[in-house]
This record gives C-alpha cells, structure tokens and sequence, in this order.
C-alpha cells in the first residue's frame, strides 16, 4: 500500500477545497465532526484499523491555546537540582555504612509509586515452594490467586536491599480465592505501602433466582473462583444489608455466572455468597517478620494460624474484618499465638489487634467471627489497647 503517491491529483484537491469550505462556514467544531465521520466510514470498509492511531494522552491542546506557566521555572529547576544532589549524597553516605549493601542494583526502586504488579505470580496452580527466595522490588510483591494453592514461602525476603530505603507501592503479600492456604514459613516483608497481608475471597452477589439457579452479578474478580469451583463446593449466603445469614447450600453446576444449586434458590434472592473452600483455608503464618509496613495485615478467611512472628513499626495493625463488599469472607477459626507487636499502629486509642464484624451498612455484630483465640502475645508499645 502506497500512502504517498496520488492517482488522482484533482479528486484530491476537491476534497481539500470542500474541508476547508466546511471549516470557513462552519468553524473549527464543523471540520473536527466531518473527520471524524470520515474515520468511522474509512473503519467501516476495512480502510483503517479499528483503534485510536494515537496515544489517548497525546496533547489536545493547540501550542497557541495553551496557558503560561505559573510557577517560577528557574526557582522549580533549582530545587530538583538539590533534590538530585541531596538523593546523590544519601546514596554516598549508604555505600559508606553499608559497603556492598549501600550499592543502588537494576530493581532497586527510588520512589513510592503505587501499582497492583507483583513480583512473582502463581495464578491457578498448586503446591508450588519457593525456598531462600530474595526480592527487591519497589513496584509489587508475591501474590496467589485461584486454584488448588497449599504453597510454601520458606525463608524468602521482600523488601528493599539493605542499604536503601525504597517502599513497595502495593500490598506486601497477596493470598485470595485459592482451594487451600499458603504457609509462610520464616518470610521477611519490609517497607510495604498498601496492606501489608491479604487472606481473602470475593463475594458472589445474587442478581437473579429461578428455582434451583441462581445467577451472580458480572465480577471478573471472581472468575478465578468459578473456573475451580467443583460440585459439591459450598456456599454460605449472608444477606447483603443485614448480613444475617440465610443458609448453605452445595454447588450441582456452574456455567459462567450461572450456578445449580442443591436445593432452592429463592430465600436467597437478596444475599451475597462466601465460598468456604475458595477462600485459602487452612493458611500458616509463623515465624515471620513484618518491619516498617505502612497498612494492615488483613485477615478475612479462615481457618488460619498467625505464630511465632515479629510486628515492627506499623502504620495500621493486625485486623480482623469481613467485609462485606467485593473482597472478603468470613474470618472464623483464626488463632493469633505467641506474636511480638512493637509500636504497631500507635496512634491515639490504636489497638494492635482488631476484630470488626460488620455487615454492608456499617453496623457492628453481622455476621459474626467465630471461634478467635488470642494468647501467648507480647506487646511493646504506647497509646492504645493491645485488643
């Protein structure tokens, strides 16, 4: 295909003589509207491809249009040459503390840019172990979603290189919708800007029943969950408001959306589903450090053990909650054992453990978390209660 070469020079400039004619009459609005109507057609008979030929953050914006600066240029380029002076003389300072260690590498990250990447991934698998595993990365951690699970993290670290101070912008770990839960055996996780551990499910909200079917709002959060569900799996259905639970019942079939249930749909029309074999039961903590972290280590499935580990310098705490929007379950079943908290979520009437039971409107109590045991814990810090 030749762009360039015109056969038919004259046809040409008719076009070229109606656009401008077009704009003279009827303003700029008038030619950007023909264009565009051009551009649909051109689509329409295969001449150009169905995508924008452009960067949908290219500068509209005409170079005649656009305003002055308004700050001061010379003074903002002299602050961000201190800036990188200053970032310059931190990392000769660390080379010299450090030796080696102080040493910027290809991965270490400089700033905090919040993103949901992760590091390492397993989606939809099972009974992986990564073993003496160290990463450095500023942009993500390790992360589980789908599947059978049962994976074991042993001695593995994430964080930023001693020497360097860089945060992940995204959670520390990430464990949702697996048949089984990981064991996180002596794991060390530094410097994380969002939640510092995720145990959870999704929630299935009902759109529709129809005797024995139930049909789920679209969630492609959930299509995890679906691809591994199996007959037999169970659900729970609480009520979305209230958070009043309304019964069990067992999965026949699944098609996409489209669940066939034993037993009948309709008390449940206005409910949303847990899956207790979707929600990483069965997960181990132990042995763990936890240092510098920003958020929460979140529990919202369970059963699950936390033992043996080492909270240091929490923004938030560890926390106990079902919530009852996209993410979530039912944390029942959770034992907290012989755990050291220094200066966890230390603001005013901060509490280092929480448990908050809650339904869709706020209110405390519904559905209920079962079955906690708390002991042998040591808590060194100021402020509020431990509990």
């Amino acid at each position: 295909m030749n762009v360039t070469h015109d056969s038919d020079p004259e046809e040409t400039r008719e076009w070229l003589e109606a656009l401008k004619a077009a704009v003279a009459s009827g303003g700029r609005d008038r030619g950007l509207f023909l264009l565009t109507q051009l551009e649909q057609q051109a689509q329409q008979l295969g001449v150009v491809a169905h995508v924008m030929p452009y960067s949908a953050y290219q500068n509209t914006v005409p170079l005649a249009e656009q305003a002055v600066h308004p700050g001061d240029v010379a003074l903002e380029e002299r602050l961000t040459a201190i800036m990188r002076w200053n970032a310059l003389a931190m990392v000769v300072r660390a080379n010299k503390a450090y030796g080696e260690l102080g040493v910027l590498r290809e991965g270490d990250g400089l700033s905090c840019l919040y993103t949901s990447a992760g590091a390492i991934v397993l989606d939809d698998s099972a009974n992986i172990t990564l073993h003496g595993v160290h990463v450095y990365v500023a942009k993500g951690g390790p992360s589980e979603s789908g599947g059978d699970g049962a994976h074991l993290w042993k001695d593995c670290y994430f964080g930023p290189r001693p020497g360097t101070s860089q945060w992940k912008g995204a959670d520390g770990f990430l464990c949702r919708s697996t048949r089984h839960g990981a064991t996180l055996d002596n794991v060390t996780i530094r410097h994380t800007a969002d939640d510092l551990q995720n145990f959870h499910g999704i929630w299935g909200k009902v759109k529709a029943v129809a005797g024995t079917q139930l049909t789920l709002e679209t969630n492609a959060s959930l299509r995890p969950t679906l691809s591994n569900a199996r007959p037999g799996d169970r659900l729970r259905f609480i009520h979305r408001k209230t958070g009043a639970f309304l019964g069990e019942a067992k999965l026949v079939a699944a098609r996409d959306f489209v669940l066939t249930l034993d037993r009948d749909a309709t008390p449940f029309a206005a409910a949303q589903a847990s899956w207790p074999e979707h929600e990483c039961a069965g997960w181990v903590v132990q042995n763990c450090r936890w240092e510098d972290n920003f958020q929460r280590f979140l529990i919202m499935s369970g059963p699950g053990t936390v033992r043996g580990c080492t909270f240091v310098r929490m923004g938030s705490n560890l926390s106990l909650n079902t919530g009852m929007g996209l993410v979530g379950g039912i944390p029942s079943d959770i034992r907290i054992l012989d755990n050291t908290f220094v200066d966890v979520n230390t603001r005013p009437h901060g509490a280092a453990i929480d448990a908050f039971a809650h339904n869709a409107q706020g209110q405390p109590g519904m559905p209920p978390i079962e079955r906690l045991i708390i002991t042998g814990n040591t808590f060194v810090r100021s402020g509020g209660p431990a509990l």
